[in-house]
């Protein structure tokens, strides 16, 4: 991701955590908190916000880069906190960074949109008919 291949741990989290109650019918957002792989430190936060739109759908990607450490075991509370402040952050986080995922996420939107739209008219038929099959069923099966 972004300047290179990097071994991170992606944790998909709710829609809560990141201030969101719901969400207009059709569109979706991931959460995500970005962190080492053995899920003790998070260190960034990232969205991607996907609704529709006439002819297709848009996609909108927001990172918040060190935004704050999260040491999820102890032991690590102290190495969060020490790595917690802008001087080591300047340091530790390359200056090309934000650049660098932009031209990820340009090139993810490119590889997404060869077959998203697909996904979602499939994920959409799935849904038409789970609603019709719950319609037919006995109220009490319900």
């Amino acid at each position: 991701m972004g300047v290179g291949v990097a071994r991170l741990r992606l944790d998909f989290v709710a829609l809560s955590e990141f201030g969101f109650d719901e969400l207009p019918e059709g569109s979706t957002l991931l959460d995500v908190r970005v962190g080492l792989p053995n899920g003790r430190l998070k260190t960034t936060d990232r969205i991607h916000y996907v609704w529709p739109v006439e002819g297709g759908v848009k996609m909108r990607a927001r990172f918040w880069i060190t935004r704050e450490f999260e040491a999820l075991v102890s032991g690590f509370r102290v190495a969060a906190a020490l790595a917690d402040n802008s001087v080591l952050k300047q340091i530790l986080v390359p200056k090309n960074l934000p650049q660098e995922l932009a031209l990820h996420c340009a090139n993810e939107y490119s590889q997404l949109a060869a077959f998203y739209l697909r996904c979602m008219a499939i994920t959409q038929k799935c849904i038409n008919e789970c609603r019709v099959e719950a319609m037919d069923a006995p109220k009490s099966a319900i």
